[in-house]
C-alpha cells in the first residue's frame, strides 16, 4: 500500500513538474525578446521604453538585471551627434547645413534598415498613437521620408496609417503624387476633393497646373479613374459649375488617354451613350483602333443628320476629336477620298458649331463652322501657303476648331529640317503670323501655342548658325506676345530653364524686350526668375554695354539691388524690406 502511494504520489510530481516546464517554456520566449529588446544600444533612448520594462517585469524579469541591462547599453550616441552638431557651429558652419546632413544621413540610414513587419508591430502595445508619429507628422523633412518609404513598402500597414494622419492633419498637394493613396478610400477621396477645390479656385495663370495636378491623381489606376469620373460627373449637376467640371473631366480624359480604350467607353457610359448603342460601338471603336474607317464614320454620320440626333456631347469626347481633326489637318496627305473626307467634316462641325440649350439645339454656327473647315482642310493638303490663302485663313480663324487645327497642321509643317531653308531675315514666316493670330484671339489655346514655339526653338533645321540665331529670335519675339497676353510665369520659367542651351544674344534680346512689355507691381516667382535670368554669365555685362532705355537699367539696377539684399544673411530688415521693395515697384 506504501508502495502504491508513493507510485501515485510521484506521478502526481511528475505532472506538476511537466506543467510548470511547459508554463515556463511559454514565458521564455516573450522574456527572451525583452532581454533583447532592452540589450540593444541606447534602449534606454528608446521612444517605447516605459513599455519595454513593463513587458520585461510582467514577464517575470528581475529589477537588478533590468537596471544593469540599461546602464552597460547606454553609450550616448544621440548626445555625440548633438555634441558633434555644436562643435561644428561652433568652428562657424552654418547651423541650417549641419541640421541637414545629419538629417540627410538619418534618412539613409533608415531607408537602408526599414523593415516594414517590424514597423507594424509598434502598434502591438500602444493603446493610441505613438508621440513621435504626431511630431513626424508636423515635419516636412519626415514626411518626404515617409513618401519614399511607401513608394517601397505599399503593403506596410504602418507607412499607410502615417499617410491618413498626413492627410487628415491637411497634406492634400503632398501626398497626391504618392500611389499608395490609391490604397486607402478615405485617403484618395479627401486628396481627390480637397484638389478638386483648389482647382475651382485657382487664378488663370496657374489653371493648367492645377488640371495636371488633378488629373494625374485621378489617373493612378483604372479603379481611381472611374471613381474620379463617377464624382466629377455628379458635380456637374451643381448649378453654374456644370462647365468647369465638364472641363476638368474632359482634362483627366486627355490624361488617361494612353491607358487603352476602356477609358474612352468609361467616359462614353458616363455621357449617357447607352442609349445609343451604335453610336457607343463606333466611338469605341474609333477610340479603341486610333483610325477612322468608311464603315464607323458613316454611323456617326447618319445619327447626327437626324431630325432629332443623339447628344452632340457624345462626339465632344476629348480622344475622337483629336483623332478627328489630326486626320482632317494633316498636311499633303489624302487619307480618305472626298466622300469620306466630307462626313468627318460634318462630324467635327457639328461637334464644334452646335450647342444644346433648355430650348433645343442651336445650329446657328454650324454652316459658318462647315465652311471654314471645308476650305482650311483644303488649304492644309497644299505644300504652299500664300497670301492670298493666309488671307482666307484669317477670316475663319475665330473658330477654335480651325486653331486647333491649324496648331497641329504648323507643328507638322514647321518641325521640318528643310522648312526655312529660304528663310529671310527682312521678313516674318506666314506661319508666324497666324500664331500671333491664334495667340490673339483663343486665350485658351496660348498653353498650345507655347509649346510649338517651344518645339520650333528646340529642333534643329539645316540652316548656318547667323540664320538660325535670327530665327529663333523672331522665335522669341511670339513668346514675349504670349508673356504680356498674361503667360508670364510660363514664358520665363522656360527661358530660365533653357539658359544653359541659350545663345547669349538671344538671353539679352529677351531680357530687353521682356521688361519692355511689363510692368510692376512684380511677384516674388517672376523676381527670383529674373534673377537667375540676369546672373548667367555674361549677361549683365552684354546689357551694360547695350545701349538700353532708362526703363531697362533701373530694372536691372533694382535687381541687383535685391540680390545684395539676399546676400545680407543676418539681415532680417533688409530681407523684409527686399519683398516690400519689389510690391511697391
Amino acid at each position: 500500500r506504501v508502495t502504491r502511494n508513493s507510485s501515485v504520489g510521484g506521478q502526481a510530481h511528475k505532472m506538476a513538474d511537466s506543467e510548470l516546464s511547459h508554463e515556463q517554456h511559454e514565458e521564455n520566449p516573450k522574456k527572451k525578446r525583452c532581454i533583447e529588446d532592452l540589450s540593444r544600444p541606447d534602449a534606454i533612448m528608446d521612444a517605447d521604453i516605459k513599455g519595454m520594462i513593463a513587458r520585461y517585469m510582467q514577464s517575470g524579469g528581475e529589477a537588478k538585471s533590468l537596471i544593469t541591462m540599461l546602464s552597460e547599453n547606454y553609450h550616448g550616441y544621440a548626445q555625440m551627434v548633438y555634441l558633434l552638431q555644436k562643435w561644428l557651429v561652433d568652428t562657424g558652419e552654418s547651423e541650417e547645413c549641419v541640421k541637414t546632413v545629419v538629417q540627410s544621413y538619418v534618412k539613409d540610414l533608415i531607408k537602408k534598415s526599414f523593415d516594414a513587419e517590424r514597423a507594424t508591430s509598434i502598434f502591438e502595445h500602444e493603446t493610441g498613437v505613438p508621440a513621435w508619429i504626431n511630431e513626424l507628422v508636423k515635419h516636412y523633412e519626415w514626411r518626404q521620408l515617409t513618401y519614399e518609404l511607401c513608394e517601397e513598402n505599399k503593403s506596410s500597414l504602418m507607412l499607410n496609417f502615417v499617410i491618413k494622419l498626413i492627410s487628415d492633419a491637411g497634406y492634400h498637394d503632398e501626398i497626391a503624387s504618392v500611389s499608395t493613396v490609391a490604397n486607402q478610400l478615405e485617403v484618395f477621396s479627401d486628396v481627390l476633393a480637397a484638389t478638386i477645390c483648389k482647382c475651382l479656385t485657382e487664378t488663370a495663370q496657374n489653371q493648367e497646373t492645377a488640371l495636371s495636378r488633378v488629373s494625374t491623381i485621378a489617373g493612378i489606376n483604372r479603379c481611381t479613374y472611374l471613381y474620379s469620373q463617377a464624382l466629377l460627373h455628379h458635380c456637374m449637376s451643381i448649378p453654374g459649375r456644370h462647365d468647369i467640371f465638364k472641363r476638368i473631366s474632359q482634362e483627366c480624359a486627355i490624361a488617361s488617354e494612353n491607358r487603352g480604350p476602356l477609358v474612352a467607353r468609361y467616359t462614353l457610359l458616363f455621357s449617357g451613350a447607352t442609349a445609343f448603342p451604335e453610336v457607343l460601338d463606333a466611338l469605341s471603336a474609333i477610340c479603341e483602333s486610333s483610325q477612322i474607317t468608311e464603315d464607323l464614320i458613316r454611323v456617326l454620320h447618319r445619327h447626327y443628320t437626324l431630325e432629332h440626333p443623339p447628344p452632340v456631347s457624345l462626339i465632344r469626347l476629348p480622344i475622337f476629336m483629336d483623332i478627328l481633326v489630326k486626320d482632317l489637318f494633316a498636311p499633303g496627305v489624302e487619307r480618305y477620298n472626298e466622300a469620306i473626307t466630307e462626313m468627318c467634316s460634318h462630324v467635327l462641325a457639328y461637334a464644334a458649331g452646335v450647342s444644346e440649350t433648355e430650348e433645343g439645339i442651336d445650329t446657328s454656327l454650324f454652316t459658318g463652322t462647315m465652311d471654314s473647315v471645308r476650305k482650311v482642310v483644303n488649304i492644309c493638303k497644299r505644300n504652299t501657303v500664300t497670301a492670298d490663302l493666309i488671307k482666307i485663313i484669317m477670316d475663319t480663324l475665330h473658330y477654335p476648331v480651325i486653331a486647333m487645327g491649324l496648331l497641329f497642321w504648323m507643328r507638322c509643317v514647321l518641325l521640318e529640317p528643310d522648312f526655312f531653308v529660304e528663310f529671310a531675315v527682312d521678313r516674318i514666316p506666314p506661319h508666324f503670323v497666324l500664331i500671333d493670330e491664334i495667340g490673339t484671339k483663343h486665350p485658351s489655346l496660348r498653353t498650345n501655342v507655347l509649346k510649338l514655339l517651344v518645339g520650333v526653338l528646340e529642333f534643329s533645321y539645316n540652316i548656318d548658325v547667323l540664320l538660325s540665331i535670327e530665327l529663333k529670335r523672331q522665335v522669341l519675339d511670339r513668346m514675349i506676345f504670349v508673356l504680356a497676353s498674361g503667360h508670364v510665369i510660363q514664358v520665363i520659367n522656360y527661358v530660365t530653364d533653357a539658359l544653359d542651351k541659350m545663345d547669349l544674344s538671344l538671353i539679352v534680346h529677351f531680357v530687353v524686350e521682356t521688361v519692355e512689355h511689363i510692368s510692376g507691381p512684380y511677384s516674388n516667382q517672376l523676381i527670383s526668375s529674373m534673377l537667375k535670368i540676369l546672373h548667367r554669365a555674361g549677361v549683365a555685362e552684354a546689357l551694360r554695354r547695350k545701349d538700353v532705355s532708362n526703363k531697362i537699367l533701373t530694372f536691372i539696377r533694382f535687381y541687383f539691388f535685391l540680390q545684395y539684399c539676399i546676400q545680407q544673411k543676418g539681415n532680417r530688415f533688409c530681407k523684409q524690406g527686399m519683398y516690400k521693395s519689389a510690391r511697391y515697384c
